[in-house]
């Protein structure tokens, strides 16, 4: 008699719950979280269609003011608007950022790297005094060194974080998101797969400096050369397949 493997089907992902507060964390397919972000960037493209979050934000950004060239590591205001205006606020309270020395960040990764997504995950808890409810997404990204040629220029290191931020941010969406239940979900996940990369130049295009929302013109350095992740989430089972559809398959 041959052997019966159930499958879990994460369930749909409805555009119109694309917004903060709506979605459930980690219980949709990598398919559907990136449908989702482009349809939400394509339909927002236009300022007559923008969401009230969107609006909020665009009208904070352009009137009271983002960025000071003085201090161009301060990126926590920047990570705010891009929540806001490209991702409708879906990553509120799943996150956070922290800027890190050279040094430091080979300490924390174990090799050279210049930016990173730490991923923790309920379930597979380094320390089991603390269980975590929801998923979380820690951006690290290094603090560029101002001696060095390269970054003199405050706009350049300007440039570098605003990049690295938004790469990292779509790198957060999607473990945050995507369902990681070892039924089918779990093995699907790439780093800068289909999925990534056409949500990655639905955000560039978002972004364009002549005609886009922030005008930015962020490069989300779509080759993928900037760091592997290899979360090892191999151990994380759980799954009520709650919303979605389970198939046998021998």
């Amino acid at each position: 008699m041959a052997s019966v493997t159930q499958l879990h089907k994460p369930q749909p992902l409805l555009q119109e719950d694309f917004r903060h507060g709506y979605l459930k964390p980690m219980s949709y397919s990598m398919e559907d979280v990136s449908k989702a972000v482009v349809n939400h960037l394509n339909v927002q493209s236009s300022e007559h269609n923008l969401t009230p979050i969107q609006k909020s934000a665009l009208e904070r950004y352009r009137y009271g003011g983002t960025w000071n060239l003085g201090q161009p590591n301060s990126t926590q205001n920047i990570k705010k608007f891009f929540n806001e205006v490209y991702f409708n606020g879906i990553l509120t309270g799943f996150g956070s950022l922290e800027l890190l020395s050279p040094e430091n960040m080979i300490k924390r990764r174990g090799y050279t790297v210049h930016a990173f997504t730490e991923l923790l995950m309920p379930g597979v808890e380094k320390d089991l005094r603390y269980k975590l409810k929801t998923p979380k997404a820690i951006i690290i990204i290094e603090n560029l060194d101002a001696n060095e040629e390269t970054y003199r220029k405050p706009n350049i290191r300007m440039q570098s974080y605003l990049d690295t931020l938004l790469h990292e941010m779509l790198h957060a969406v999607f473990p945050i998101l995507t369902c990681w239940c070892q039924f089918g979900c779990a093995g699907v996940h790439a780093n800068h797969g289909f999925q990534w990369q056409a949500a990655a130049l639905a955000l560039e295009e978002a972004d364009d400096s002549g005609n886009g929302l922030l005008r930015l013109g962020c490069d989300l350095d779509k080759s993928g050369i900037e760091a592997g992740r290899g979360e090892d989430l191999s151990s994380y089972k759980e799954c009520d397949g709650s919303g979605g559809l389970w198939e046998e398959v021998e």
